[in-house]
């Protein structure tokens, strides 16, 4: 649905999640399915519905949840297609490097602890939903948003005697992240939480 965002039929929908289902599915499993898909985010205030009756994402992200939250770090925060093949690469890709994926969930749960790195995630958090994006994280990425392009922050809380060693881990991770999601031209941004001096550069 992210992908038009000229909004989706119910039928539309339907046929989608029908020709990625299992083939043994019963008939009348898909339309019960669809009314549960359906409720949770129009609950929710993330969907809406035009005056012809097509279903449209609306970006109901706030300062009380300031970022699309995913779960499963197999799933592709910034999907191309409703193809299943990009996420099967993106599973395929996470489960290579299941080691560095267990570093850096250890790495990022440790940078969350901090006030200030939750602070800096929401501070760009803001400024995402304000440029008209969703920002994205999962257990891994910080943020993630497509805009003009596609979008992928780390940041990093920073002081005197860290600064060096921070900036090295954030742009190793964030090198990372662009290969796990598969996603070569995304821009890369590191977010730092003071300003670098003359003698970091």
């Amino acid at each position: 649905m992210e992908l038009s965002p000229e909004g989706l039929t119910r039928q539309e929908i339907q046929n989608y999640l029908q020709s990625i289902a299992d083939p043994r599915m019963g008939p009348s499993m898909i339309p019960r399915r669809i009314s549960t898909i359906i409720a949770w985010p129009r609950t929710l205030g993330f969907l809406r519905q035009t005056d012809d009756g097509r279903l449209q994402i609306q970006n109901n992200l706030s300062a009380d949840l300031p970022v699309f939250e995913i779960q499963d770090d197999d799933q592709p925060l910034l999907p191309l297609s409703g193809d299943l093949a990009e996420y099967q690469e993106i599973e395929q890709r996470t489960s290579r490097a299941q080691q560095e994926v267990a570093y850096f969930k250890d790495q990022a749960k440790l940078e969350r602890a901090t006030n200030a790195h939750i602070a800096l995630i929401n501070l760009v958090a803001q400024r995402i939903r304000e440029s008209g994006g969703i920002p994205k994280s999962n257990q891994l990425i910080d943020l993630a948003v497509r805009l003009d392009q596609d979008y992928i922050f780390e940041m990093k809380s920073t002081n005197d005697d860290n600064v060096r060693s921070q900036v090295r881990k954030g742009m190793s991770q964030l090198y990372e992240y662009r290969y796990f999601q598969n996603k070569p031209d995304a821009k890369l941004i590191l977010v730092v939480e003071k300003p670098l001096g003359a003698s970091h550069s």
